[in-house]
């Protein structure tokens, strides 16, 4: 943080240093639309009580105290802006991440941290809660050990979040492996890493997955930063990065009962160009819209190359789930999978789960860190 916040300011800007060598311009009409006392935002529910379209064009800067801790600007209309120096870095953060779409991420591909664990008893708490949403926001996935490892459980442990997000599989579903399975996911192969949902157009933002019944040798868990993966491939291959960012993929699910057709490219990306939500799903994804041939050569090359990275045992972790372990990870940011397992004679995996919104976790988290 400068020691100084304001460079310099005239009547219709002022010009803010926010260190990293970078000053910013802030028009008059901005300032007077940020200020967030009790006359412009409601004190209790933050409601806006200002129109911004009725701010009159011809407002300008009075006056700016330079104080360190604050940013006070007198504006024309005698209205008095404070600006706090930790919103404005944030905000201004978050305008353009173009050329660093992972910023403020903790990427975890070349750094195999331990997946931050919690007892159950510890979500008692408000500070507990905190520190696991904490974790489940910043490296993408937590675990929770404990958990009563049933449906009660799992909606347990849910609640402590908020709503589940209903889906077409409905509001919790269960996976068990048989050995005469319908689908992939009720065999004993390998999964390949995926993002779950790929068809909705925003899809669950978290998935809490209990462990009810293990009772397999193998069918471990495995989980690649599909953000890592991303900026892996923009660094390697600016090209393929760009189409696989650009060009959008159909994600056809149809069923008996049910028909869902999404459409997006594998790598999401915000207005402001970070990274928002990844979608790989090989059983999945159909064929991408192409407007030019001549495209295609480059685009399957694309495909390959973020084959390559997210399938690459090196960029993923693995680990045992056992009965009670609940796992809660970001379905925008990771990819998750399994290893191939043998029921044998008598063996069992069930596994249990359910997906909530991500703006849910935030908002809990908030709440969490208000409370203590």
């Amino acid at each position: 943080m400068p020691d100084r916040l304001v460079v310099t300011h005239d009547s219709s800007t002022i010009s803010v240093d926010v260190g990293r060598s970078s000053v910013v311009e802030l028009h008059a009409l901005w300032l007077r639309d940020a200020c967030s006392c009790p006359s412009c935002r409601h004190p209790t529910t933050n409601e806006r009580l200002v129109d911004s379209s009725a701010i009159p064009f011809e407002i300008t800067v009075a006056s700016v105290d330079e104080d360190p801790d604050r940013l006070t600007v007198r504006m024309s209309d005698g209205h008095t802006v404070v600006i706090e120096p930790g919103w404005l870095l944030e905000h201004l953060d978050a305008i353009d991440r173009s050329n660093d779409p992972a910023a403020g991420v903790d990427l975890w591909m070349d750094n195999h941290r331990p997946i931050t664990s919690f007892e159950r008893r510890e979500l008692d708490g408000e500070d507990g809660v905190l520190r696991w949403l904490d974790a489940l926001l910043a490296n993408g996935v937590a675990l929770v050990s404990g958990v009563s490892p049933n449906d009660d459980g799992l909606r347990e442990v849910a609640s402590i979040v908020g709503e589940i997000r209903a889906t077409n599989y409905g509001v919790t579903w269960a996976i068990e492996a048989d050995i005469a399975p319908v689908s992939a996911v009720d065999s004993e192969r390998q999964l390949l890493v995926h993002t779950d949902l790929p068809y909705r157009e925003v899809a669950p933002g978290v998935q809490f997955l209990l462990a009810a019944i293990v009772d397999v040798a193998g069918g471990e868990t495995t989980l690649t930063d599909g953000y890592a993966a991303a900026e892996e491939l923009r660094a390697s291959d600016p090209e393929a990065w760009r189409l696989l960012t650009t060009v959008e993929f159909s994600y056809p699910f149809v069923r008996e009962r049910i028909e869902l057709v999404g459409r997006a490219p594998i790598i999401g990306l915000r207005p402001n160009g970070s990274y928002h939500q990844i979608r790989r799903a090989p059983d999945l994804v159909g064929v991408p819209f192409l407007a030019r041939a001549a495209d295609a050569p480059r685009l399957y090359a694309a495909l390959r190359s973020w084959t390559a990275i997210v399938d690459d045992p090196a960029n993923e972790i693995r680990f045992a789930l056992r009965p009670g372990d609940l796992l809660a990870f970001d379905n925008h940011r990771l990819l998750h999978g399994r290893t191939a397992f043998r029921l044998g004679a008598s063996g069992r995996r069930r596994l249990i789960g359910c997906y909530l919104d991500i703006e849910d976790v935030r908002s809990r988290r908030a709440v969490a860190a208000r409370r203590r």
